[in-house]
This record gives structure tokens, sequence and C-alpha cells, in this order.
């Protein structure tokens, strides 16, 4: 296994430009740099970590901290140039004339296109967790899945009164871990948050949601709306450059949303392969 994975020098040394400092981009700047690249990052922010600070907001996901740390030290130990507040353009990338670009710009928030989720009290867990909106009492979770239910967890910490609605028959998918699930239908009943499956939102409403469950539709009564329905790529940068240059590849959540583990994996395979 070590063998396997083991980090050699690149043939030729080459210029990469990682943009995007989250887990993937952090992993993929400092595997490339220790290989002989010269590499920079680029990171919209003012800090390095992208969602994995969002993701390390709840007390039952602070091990996630520790991870920041490491990623950051491994960046600096390299010799990563990092420029931090750096939005990046079409035309500064082709400018630049780098070997490889690796697009770690990650995922946008997908909302779903139902009536009412433009109101004021409708906020996504982006939102939630960086205290952005302000929350009420009663709170619904729209999204069973791994981010809804996490979220459910948390604002439940916070001593809401929270109901998660899900389409499926059963809260987080089957792709995650047995031990991820258990962990978080754990959280989730011992919390005393509300899970309705099988229901589905039609629409959100002033007091509200409007929901369909078993071919009837109800009012669920809420004071902040929580839409955890999922991400999708951040594709834009990708779809602009791949034709034009000469190597450009997507990791992480750019390229797929995935779990923390996959966005690093996916870093740390596109930097061992640079020849």
């Amino acid at each position: 296994m070590e063998k396997e994975y083991a980090l050699t020098p690149v043939e030729r040394r080459k210029s990469v430009l990682v943009i995007g400092g989250g887990p993937g981009g952090m992993e993929a700047a400092w595997v490339a740099a220790s290989r002989g690249c010269d590499v920079t990052l680029w990171e919209r922010s003012d800090r390095l970590g992208g969602k994995l600070h969002v993701a390390s907001t709840p007390e039952f996901k602070r091990d996630i901290r520790p991870l920041i740390d490491y990623l950051v030290r491994q960046v600096e130990r390299t010799g990563v140039r990092v420029e931090l507040g750096k939005t990046a353009t079409v035309e500064e990338i082709r400018q630049r004339r780098d070997d490889v670009v690796l697009i770690a710009t990650g995922s946008r928030f997908a909302m779903p296109p139902v009536e009412g989720v433009d109101l004021p009290h409708v906020i996504n867990t982006v939102e939630l967790y960086t205290g952005n909106k302000t929350v009420g009492d009663r709170v619904l979770v729209v999204g069973g899945g791994l981010c809804g239910c996490e979220a459910a967890a948390y604002l439940a910490e916070l001593g809401k009164q929270v109901t998660v609605i899900e389409m499926a028959r059963d809260i987080l998918p089957e792709g995650k871990t047995v031990n991820t699930r258990l962990a978080i239908r754990a959280l989730i009943e011992k919390s005393g948050v509300a899970v309705r499956t099988s229901t589905k939102l039609v629409a959100v409403t002033p007091s509200g949601a409007r929901v369909e469950h078993n071919g009837e539709e109800q009012e669920i009564e809420a004071d902040t709306v929580v839409i955890a329905t999922g991400f999708s790529p951040d594709v834009s940068l990708r779809d602009a450059l791949e034709e034009e240059l000469p190597e450009v590849v997507a990791i992480g959540d750019c390229a797929q949303p995935r779990t923390i583990a996959e966005a690093i994996w996916s870093g740390f395979h596109a930097a061992r392969v640079i020849e």
C-alpha cells in the first residue's frame, strides 16, 4: 500500500495553479509541491479551509477542526504560494499559462424549485452555520440526508423545536457508512427531533410550509425553514478552461459533491498523477 501511493518527484518541474482552498484544494497543493512542482493556491476568502469551517460548527463535529490546522500546516510546510482574497478569472488564468490547473472551487447550494423559497425566513445550511440569518424557535428542515440530519441535530443543540421532512421512506442515504448513519440517527433520536418521511415539500408559506404525505397536503408551522437538499458542482471555471488549456482537472466538490474524505482523496490523486 505504501509503495502504491508513494509520492515520487515529477519528471519535470511544472507550474501548478490550484483554485480553491478547501480540503481538496489544500491536499492537491501540498502533494504537488512535495513532488517538486511550483504551486500557487488561490482562495477567494480570507482564510484556507473552505466549507470545513462551516462543517465543523456543530460541537459534535469538532473533530474536523484539527484537520483544517493539519492541511494548512502541510501547505505552509511544502512552500505553496498562497494568495488569499483572490477571485479567479478566466482571463488571468489564461495569461498565467500554468502547466496544470486544478480547479477546486467546490459546490453551490441547490435550492429546490418550489414556491416560496425566496421568503425571508428561508435559509440554507451554510447560512445556518455561519449565523448570518436569525433562526426562530420552530424550525423545519427540508431534506433528511446527512446534510439535513446534521443541521437538525445542531438546531436541537441550540434548543430549537425541530422537524425534518424527507421524500424517501427513511432518513440518511444508503451511500453513507453504517457508523455515520448510526451516529447521526442516535443524535436525532436523543435530541427529540421530529422526523416525517415520505413527505414532500410543496411550497413554503409565510407561516411555515405546505407538504404532501400519502397524496394529502398538510401544513407545518415553522418560524424558520432550512433547505438542506444538497449542493451541485460549481463547474463554471472548468467548462470555460478545459478546452483551452493543456491540463485542467476538477477535484473535490467541483467534480461531484462528496464527503470530506473523498474530496481529500480527489485532491491527492490529482496531484499524485502529475507527470
